[in-house]
């Protein structure tokens, strides 16, 4: 069966929510062996020159365009390299999985509004429907049927980091099929690391002065060649494909994906249990992503 471009679109869309997935798996891992913005830092480091020998010949034929527009890209730089990776990873030390998770839910429903409010996208009602159940599958997950944990989260400083991670990553997505366009995936992504890494490099040398040199074991490489390749390198690939074939408010909901892969991965390899809410959440979030795929 021949798939089309939209169908293509959405199946890279669903890696990527895997790929990140597994970045939450071992950015969880790894929280006591890594410093926050040293496994930024490095991953875009990895994904760079893994990128480099196959962007060459598009970054070539791109560069006028790249040169033109190294304004936008700065901008598109700074939201995605240069901090919404490092905020998540600072906020995870200090605040809970389950906030995580839900300031994450928050990113469609901030996406459709900032469509809406940039570049005049009004909101389809199937949508707004895909939204809500998407939402509420989160809800059942994270709070494992008893709503209660939800009314009684606390915030804290981590939640700050998590809502200007939200943030930056809605206007991220918003900005990136017009900021983008015209430019091959490999060019744009290859120019966005390239502008991102030294805004993060200040950060990581202060954040090894003031930590003291990484000790390198082979968790740590493995995570670091993970992180750079599956989570930074293919996701953002992805991402950007599904952004410019679906629109900024159709891929954002495959945001809801990342717990219920998540949960799937976390289940043999953390030895988590699968439990009843885990399969109503995930059948809520799909059905909202069907809805929402409707044209």
């Amino acid at each position: 069966m021949n798939m089309s471009r939209i169908q293509w679109a959405y199946l890279g869309l669903a890696a990527a929510a895997l790929f990140w997935a597994g970045n939450a798996i071992v950015a969880r891992a790894v929280v006591d062996l890594i410093p926050p913005i040293t496994l930024v830092f490095w991953r875009w480091v990895i994904a760079f020159l893994v990128l480099s020998p196959f962007a060459l010949g598009a970054v070539i034929r791109d560069r006028r365009l790249l040169l033109a527009r190294w304004p936008k890209l700065l901008v598109l730089a700074a939201l995605s390299v240069g901090s919404f990776n490092a905020f998540l990873y600072i906020a995870a030390q200090t605040t809970t999985a389950i906030n995580i998770t839900l300031f994450n839910a928050t990113v469609p429903m901030l996406v459709v509004a900032l469509a809406w409010l940039l570049q005049g996208q009004r909101p389809r009602l199937l949508g707004m429907v895909g939204i809500v159940l998407g939402f509420a599958g989160i809800l059942a997950i994270v709070s494992g049927g008893e709503w209660r944990r939800v009314v009684g989260l606390s915030l804290n400083g981590g939640d700050l980091w998590m809502l200007a991670a939200v943030g930056v990553w809605g206007l991220y997505s918003v900005q990136l099929r017009q900021y983008g366009a015209g430019l091959h995936a490999l060019s744009l992504l290859w120019a966005l690391i390239l502008l991102g890494l030294p805004m993060l490099l200040p950060f990581y040398v202060w954040e090894l002065w003031s930590s003291g040199p990484l000790e390198w074991q082979p968790p740590i490489l493995w995570a670091f060649l993970f992180v750079g390749i599956f989570p930074s390198l293919l996701a953002y690939l992805f991402w950007a494909h599904g952004v410019r074939q679906a629109g900024p408010s159709r891929a954002s909901l495959f945001i809801y994906l990342i717990p219920v892969f998540t949960t799937v991965v976390a289940v043999p390899v953390l030895g988590e249990q699968l439990l009843w809410h885990h399969l109503g959440g995930g059948l809520l979030i799909l059905a909202g992503l069907w809805l929402a795929s409707r044209r």
